[in-house]
């Protein structure tokens, strides 16, 4: 099983989407978690050559740019070593897996870390999950992975909670995202690539975004207080 996938404790929320482009969507977006992840925690068969293959044309029905960035990243990772994964994304990484930390200062104080605007961050995504029946176990809300996952389950969503869906890949999806493939193109990376492919999905879902503000600049008015979502 996916350690993502593992990570909710609720099935998913639909088996059933409207059409061949939301399959391959799914597809993509599961396939993208499951390769963020430590390497020697990847399922094996996703590296096979037909899984590659079959992705890839499901990446060609969503845009070619994205297959490009996903032919780019399984090429490019055969070289990556457990090792450099860790420096990277891990173990006092350069590039952390966690998307509040490239948009919130640490707080400065053990006292102050529960009203900080990156914990404030996190309750907001722990509720977002929690609206659609999904409960997030030992990581962290903002850990890329999970929330890549939550976005495979959620795709094909309708009427308010499709909107709700698009809002959260707005405000408090696309920075973070986008801001770790900056820091990453800094990196002689394959995983570079893997988060291009992951800003293609997001804007094939909710369309051109800007370039977010750089941590501590703008992001507590447009990433927190999403409306329609309580503390359940």
């Amino acid at each position: 099983m996916n350690p993502a996938t593992a990570t909710f404790s609720s099935p998913a929320v639909s088996d059933s989407f409207d059409g061949t482009e939301t399959e391959a969507l799914v597809s993509v977006y599961r396939m993208i978690s499951e390769w963020f992840l430590y390497p020697e925690e990847i399922d094996p068969v996703t590296l096979s050559d037909e899984a590659s293959r079959d992705l890839i044309e499901d990446a060609q029905l969503i845009d070619p740019e994205l297959a490009a960035h996903l032919r780019e990243f399984r090429v490019g990772f055969g070289s990556v070593t457990t090792d450099e994964y860790l420096a990277l994304l891990e173990l006092n990484p350069r590039c952390p897996l966690y998307m509040g930390s490239y948009q919130f200062d640490e707080p400065s104080t053990c006292a102050s870390a529960g009203v900080s605007d990156r914990n404030q961050y996190m309750l907001e995504i722990g509720n977002i999950f929690r609206h659609f029946g999904l409960q997030i176990g030992q990581e962290l809300p903002d850990f890329l992975p999970a929330i890549i996952e939550f976005l495979a389950l959620t795709a094909g969503a309708q009427g308010e909670d499709d909107k709700l869906r698009k809002r959260f890949i707005e405000r408090m999806v696309w920075p973070g995202v986008r801001l770790f493939a900056q820091k990453l193109e800094t990196e002689e990376t394959p995983y570079f690539h893997l988060a291009e492919a992951l800003t293609a999905c997001l804007r094939h879902e909710a369309g051109n975004m800007p370039e977010p503000e750089p941590r501590g600049q703008g992001a507590k008015s447009e990433l927190i207080q999403l409306e329609g979502v309580g503390n359940q």
